[in-house]
């Protein structure tokens, strides 16, 4: 199957072409974006109820980045593991319209 261009893809509306395959990497860039800002402001927020806030920034910063951008890793892979599985089966499908 030839792909078609991404504005093309994107008002097909026969859906014979998926556009989430094409842009799950600039999803997952900008869900980075927003759970390194989410970390500064948990950081932030902490950071403004003393020195033992202080601390806790120190350390849940860095486990809220990284919980958000596992989120979203899994998320993004699971949508792409289903998008990849309809794939292969209308390749199945096609192959086997063309035995029979």
């Amino acid at each position: 199957m030839e792909h078609k261009g991404f504005f093309t893809s994107l008002f097909d509306f026969s859906f014979q072409e998926f556009v989430t395959t094409r842009i799950v990497q600039a999803v997952y860039l900008l869900a980075i974006v927003v759970s390194f800002l989410v970390a500064l402001g948990t950081f932030w927020s902490l950071m403004q109820t003393g020195f033992f806030g202080f601390v806790a920034a120190l350390v849940a910063a860095p486990i809220t980045f990284l919980a958000h951008v596992v989120i979203a890793r899994i998320g993004l892979e699971v949508i792409l593991v289903l998008f990849r599985i309809a794939e292969n089966t209308q390749k199945l499908a096609d192959a086997k319209t063309d035995e029979g």
